[in-house]
């Protein structure tokens, strides 16, 4: 009965050792080593690059840790991991969480070519969400959705389980990336600058027929080129001066001739 009892207590045990085939053993925030029943005996090695992986962004291409990713509201971001020259992996749990106690709730989705190897995990807090895997098999590529309309700052925290079973050695590698969904730039539209307008030019004046058959200037007064005969000749100021001065003197002389006699 005794044996019985250690069988069951060890095949629990090792059961916990060989940590979860077909999904990770939490959903809570921070690396394996602080929730250490979760894989029991594993050997945490540091950045996802210690164990030839990385994460890449359909945006940004590969995406660093030690400073923040930029992405834009409004697209869907693949967020892939991948494993450098065929390195494969066997776990992983992607955890989303917004940061200063943001809302993340559905921002983070499975895609269609990840759902045979992928889950959505529950218990990873109020306002985060999770996926995983679902099998043992060995994968060299997984990736997920994440998309917000609106500006928001995310945490995504990765773990990457290399192997975990009793008969090899066990290695996780855990890394956490800082992501800013930022709306798009917006440029506003340049205003036409207003153009000169055009000068018109004057017509110039066509010539018209004339009944004289002389050609005249449309538009301009007719000028005769007869000349008037007056009538009278012209009254000048200088010829009634002359008239005057001959009567006068007139005058004078026949006083004169009148007074002598």
């Amino acid at each position: 009965m005794k044996v019985i009892q250690a069988l069951i207590i060890s095949g629990f045990l090792l059961g916990t050792c060989i940590a979860y085939p077909n999904m990770a053993g939490h959903c809570k925030s921070g690396s394996i080593s602080d929730h250490a029943p979760s894989l029991h005996g594993a050997i945490g090695d540091g950045n996802l690059d210690n164990g030839n992986y990385f994460l890449n962004s359909n945006e940004n291409g590969i995406l660093d840790s030690a400073a923040d990713a930029s992405l834009s509201t409004g697209v869907d971001h693949y967020i892939s991991l991948n494993g450098v020259d065929g390195a494969t992996f066997r776990g992983f749990l992607f955890r989303l969480s917004g940061a200063d106690g943001a809302d993340a709730t559905g921002l983070m989705t499975i895609t269609d070519a990840s759902s045979p190897d992928s889950l959505n995990m529950n218990g990873c807090g109020s306002g985060s969400s999770g996926i995983s895997h679902n099998n043992k098999s060995d994968k060299s590529t997984v990736d997920i959705i994440i998309r917000s309309d609106q500006p928001i700052d995310l945490v995504l925290e990765v773990t990457v389980v290399e192997k975990n079973n009793s008969n090899e050695k066990n290695h996780w590698h855990y890394e956490k990336f800082d992501l800013k969904l930022e709306a798009q730039a917006t440029v506003s539209p340049t205003a036409p600058q207003p153009t000169a307008n055009p000068t018109t030019s004057e017509p110039s004046p066509s010539p018209s027929a004339h009944p004289s058959g002389n050609p005249t200037t449309s538009g301009a007064p007719t000028i005769s080129m007869n000349p008037t005969v007056m009538d009278s000749p012209p009254t000048s100021s200088a010829w009634g001066f002359s008239a005057w001065t001959t009567l006068v003197s007139a005058t004078l002389a026949a006083v004169t001739a009148a007074v002598v006699a």
